[in-house]
């Protein structure tokens, strides 16, 4: 499923550069229009779909919703792997959708033609196919250790790379290359978290743990607005900073190796 979303952004953004080869109003419309009608046939086509049902279902006694909470925060407490874990990946999270906010003005800043932006996102989204797909060759390659401290200090090295470049092409580069070590994240701490949590309880559990990371990514995303407004390329080096620290003090190998 997700991989099918990375496809579906290469041609959504592959489209978007040929809707929007200059930043005009006419063509930001065009653009805003297109979205609007490939929105609304996934809704029709989501009115089609029909839940799956597994033979015996209806004979299956399952716990309160209030017990499945309690569970899940108990083992949040006890675990100290799963805790580990949490921590490790919302420390490390690169904060993908305020780039993709940022990485505009930033292209101008440094002379990336408009024309450019679009295609950028379409090949950034095809390295994270490519690195999802991937992402278990990688750690049977490399190990364990190693393939945590690259889907985690991958994105803070490039945020300290695009705080320092000049250089249009190493800018669409970085964006890119971005892009795909962020992608090894997801799979690679789903396959680690689903080890630590009993299948039945194992949607609340990583609930709760995404409800904690997104009220993180929502103050963070405060602060990164905040110094993007006073200095753009500041939130680069703040960005890159912290993940970095996090990365490296936060190690796999810690508690999960």
């Amino acid at each position: 499923i997700t991989g099918a979303g990375y496809i579906g952004f290469v041609l959504a953004f592959g489209l978007s550069g040929l809707l929007v080869p200059q930043a005009e109003q006419v063509n930001i419309a065009h653009a805003i229009l297109a979205t609007v009608i490939a929105v609304g046939l996934g809704f029709i086509v989501t009115l089609w779909l029909k839940p799956e049902q597994q033979f015996g279902e209806e004979m299956i006694i399952r716990p309160s919703p209030k017990k499945l909470l309690f569970d899940g925060f108990h083992l949040l407490r006890q675990n100290k792997t799963l805790r580990h874990l949490l921590l490790l990946s919302m420390f490390t999270i690169a904060f993908w959708d305020y780039l993709g906010n940022l990485y505009q003005p930033y292209f101008q800043h440094i002379g990336v033609p408009d024309r450019l932006f679009g295609p950028t996102l379409a090949f950034a989204s095809a390295a994270a196919f490519f690195a999802a797909q991937n992402v278990h060759k990688l750690e049977k390659h490399i190990g364990p250790r190693w393939s945590f401290l690259t889907a985690t200090l991958g994105p803070g090295l490039i945020y300290l790379l695009l705080f320092f470049n000049r250089t249009p092409w190493i800018g669409v580069v970085s964006i890119i290359l971005f892009r795909g070590f962020n992608a090894l994240k997801v799979p690679l701490f789903a396959d680690y978290n689903n080890r630590q949590i009993a299948s039945h309880n194992r949607a609340t559990v990583l609930s709760l743990m995404s409800m904690v990371s997104g009220g993180y990514t929502a103050v963070m995303g405060l602060i990164i607005g905040a110094i993007a407004d006073l200095w753009l390329i500041g939130a680069f080096l703040f960005c890159g900073l912290w993940v970095v620290a996090a990365a490296i003090t936060l190690r796999a190998d810690k508690y999960l190796l």
